[in-house]
């Protein structure tokens, strides 16, 4: 904890040390640490300054407390003055522990000497001038507690203070512990350094803070009451805080804004912290958002969602500004316990939720400080991105919040909402502005869906959207709005064949499709009811004379044909089945029930006149007479690749001797071995002493059918097992 409060008595300093150090700690190496400390509590008061002797006790349990170093660690901030005072010498410290203090200790007296030569040079320079002349990189951290625990008792030494250790820290320390993601450091080095360098405006900002202390608190209790009782009600854990901005990071606004204190709108922040499982953390912190929202007005251009994406040093937060009762500005923070610890310990914490050992944590601070650019400590924590970073949350006008996948768009927010407003979406509000419909949304956007009557999906909608149920709706609409239009056509067609005392059948269409160059029927209708082809053409082509008819040789299909089969289909859309002649979408098909396809058979595709496209398996026993009468009719198709688990009804037939448990020991296989669910069964004797059993199975494709056959072929008492293509 880096807010322990201490004593202000040696002796009861010296006893709580005592407390936490020994009571606390217990490895292999105890007895040796413990002679240390009480050698260390004997021989220190007589040795070291109560000033010193404060600040090596404080530094050991702070460096226990926040970091967990290890004994090493503490016993060098214990002996480091007493060590360079030669009290002790480091030989003694080894002979007693071992060597790891007096190795720390002297990295530690490395560290001034650098500093106070160079300078002059900007801090990148001079922190990897330091790791270049260091052995353990938990030298960093004790040097930051050390500097830390000095600046606290800097007006405790004698009257000249020396400013050496503030200007180290704003210099050096400051942008150190940043980078480390050690947040609770750095802003109490900021505060005390500012305290010691620029005393008057640090004390001028001070008092104004206190003078205001009062109505502050009053306003913040006020502030916090509707919020503590809307997260009650929907049984939230939590604690919020109310807490002043520090006096560093207002002087930082009044310099950037350059305004006097009384302009600095943001003078405080309410910090709610949640206690959540992992799983929902995102979710949470965006539900509370919600709910302060629904009390108090937020400025959408002040909100920073680092939750999503955390910044290098593992820093995780939801910060939002919103416009309290009485028009102050005011910043709150949503976030959770771990959360809140990260941001107080950096990555030391991370590693501590995550399971991970100190040393894997410690090996990126080195990492973080000598590439500074680097999101080094994101690419330890791939976990974490995998929960944040392909999601996304909404709200719609009314507060209620929705969850997207990242780069998710206004069309998809709208077909989450329903279908119909979807198909009539024009664009969207996003938080008070007008978008279009392939804006891609951000976290925290509070979306209104615009719409039209006249709004119809078009093909280009299926690349604007990235969720799969939105897609799916879209192909829906396409598709009904296909037929609808064919049917249109189809009746138009039928109309104009009336006027000249045709019917339609196969015959005229076989005419119009060749006078109007179309392929297929759906299409030729299609474009009929769109107005893509004029209607009052219809009667031409029964005026113009004929083309010459090319008599070809009969179509030969035979399991060598490949006329039908695609050599290099296009890949089709995720979520399609098939991927039907050049991916034509939104073509309406079923699988025929003659001769029941499955995937990994070879298919094609044949278009009726009412009922769609069916899908048949080249080797359908209609299959011949289908594509010698109508080749005009039959269209290329191929099973679509898909990651999704698919499942068809698959008919087998068994033959084979009829002997006691045979048919315990098929359905076993079938269900124990392979896992394969059954739909019916049927087992018949006959007189031979043989069997005949019909068995229904659901099969992802022809690979697991052929597998379940191969596998009752080899049941003894099987004569012979067949697929049968009626369901």
């Amino acid at each position: 904890m880096l807010n322990r409060d201490f004593p202000e008595s040696a002796v009861e300093l010296l006893e709580l040390a005592e407390k936490i150090l020994l009571t606390e700690t217990s490895n292999k190496d105890f007895k040796a640490f413990e002679t240390l400390w009480f050698q260390f509590k004997n021989m220190a008061p007589s040795n070291l300054t109560g000033h010193e002797l404060r600040i090596a006790t404080e530094s050991a349990i702070l460096v226990h407390d926040y970091f967990n170093l290890g004994q090493s660690a503490v016993l060098a901030c214990l002996y480091f003055n007493l060590i360079n005072q030669k009290a002790v010498s480091l030989i003694e410290l080894k002979n007693t522990y071992n060597a790891q203090p007096g190795n720390l200790i002297k990295d530690l007296n490395n560290i001034p000497e650098l500093v106070n030569t160079k300078i002059n040079l900007p801090s990148d320079s001079i922190i990897k001038l330091m790791l270049s002349n260091i052995t353990d990189i938990r030298v960093i951290l004790i040097k930051l507690i050390l500097q830390l625990v000095t600046l606290r008792h800097l007006e405790i030494t004698d009257a000249k203070v020396d400013k050496t250790p503030a200007r180290e820290a704003e210099m050096l320390y400051v942008p150190m512990a940043h980078r480390l993601g050690l947040y609770a450091i750095k802003t109490e080095l900021e505060e005390l350094a500012m305290k010691h360098l620029h005393t008057e405006i640090y004390r001028e900002i001070a008092k104004k803070l206190n003078d205001t202390k009062q109505s502050r608190e009053e306003y913040i209790k006020r502030f916090n009451e509707p919020i503590s009782q809307k997260l009650k009600a929907h049984k939230f854990k939590f604690i919020i805080k109310g807490r002043p901005k520090s006096i560093h990071s207002i002087w930082t606004k009044m310099k950037k804004q350059a305004v006097p204190f009384e302009e600095v709108y943001d003078l405080f922040a309410i910090r709610i912290i949640l206690d959540t499982p992992l799983e929902k953390e995102k979710e949470d912190c965006w539900k509370v958002y919600s709910l302060v929202t629904e009390n108090y007005e937020p400025n959408p251009y002040r909100l920073r969602d680092w939750i999503s994406s955390p910044k290098n040093s593992g820093y995780e937060s939801l910060h939002a500004t919103v416009i309290g009762s009485e028009g102050h500005w005011i910043e709150i923070q949503i976030r959770t316990d771990r959360m809140d610890e990260i941001a107080e310990k950096g990555n030391a914490a991370h590693w501590k939720y995550k399971g991970g050992s100190g040393g894997d944590w410690l090996g990126q601070i080195r990492e973080v400080l000598e590439n500074p650019s680097q999101d080094a400590f994101d690419q330890h924590n791939p976990e974490k991105s995998a929960l944040y970073t392909d999601e996304i949350f909404i709200f719609t006008p009314e507060g209620d919040l929705r969850k997207f996948k990242t780069a998710s768009t206004v069309l998809d927010f709208a077909y989450n909402i329903h279908s119909d407003v979807g198909n009539k979406c024009t664009g969207a509000i996003i938080n008070g502005k007008i978008a279009p419909i392939d804006r891609e949304m951000k976290n925290g956007d509070r979306v209104k869906i615009l719409t039209s009557k006249t709004q119809k999906p078009t093909y280009e909608w299926l690349d604007m959207v990235v969720g799969q149920r939105a897609k799916t709706k879209i192909r829906r609409a396409l598709k009904a709005e296909l037929y609808k239009k064919s049917e249109i056509g189809k009746e138009l067609v039928r109309f104009k064949l009336n006027q000249i005392k045709k019917e339609l059948n196969d015959a005229t269409v076989i005419v119009l499709l060749d006078y109007f160059e179309y392929e297929s029927p759906l299409e030729f209708f299609e474009a009929l009811g769109s107005g893509k082809l004029d209607a009052g053409k219809i009667k031409k082509a029964f005026e113009t004379p004929a083309k010459q008819e090319v008599v070809e040789a009969p179509v030969v299909f035979d399991d060598s044909d490949a006329d039908l089969i695609m050599q290099n289909p296009v890949r089709g859309r995720s979520g399609d089945l098939l991927i039907i002649d050049k991916n034509i979408s939104a073509i309406e098909y079923t699988l025929s029930r003659c001769c029941n396809p499955i995937h990994g058979d070879q298919i094609f595709g044949f278009v009726t006149i009412n009922t769609g496209t069916k899908i048949h398996k080249l080797e359908c026993p209609n299959a011949r007479d289908l594509i010698q009468r109508y080749p005009y009719r039959v269209i290329r198709a191929v099973w679509n690749e898909t990651e999704q688990p698919l499942s068809f009804i698959a008919n087998i037939r068994i033959l084979g001797r009829d002997s006691v448990g045979i048919v315990n020991e098929i359905t076993r296989i079938i269900n124990d071995d392979l896992k394969v669910r059954m739909r019916g069964i049927n087992f018949q004797s006959k007189k031979n002493n043989e069997f005949v059993g019909n068995i229904s199975l659901f099969v992802e494709g022809k690979g697991q059918l052929n597998q379940v056959m191969a596998r009752l072929n080899k049941v003894k008492d099987v004569i012979q097992v067949t697929r049968t293509d009626v369901v």
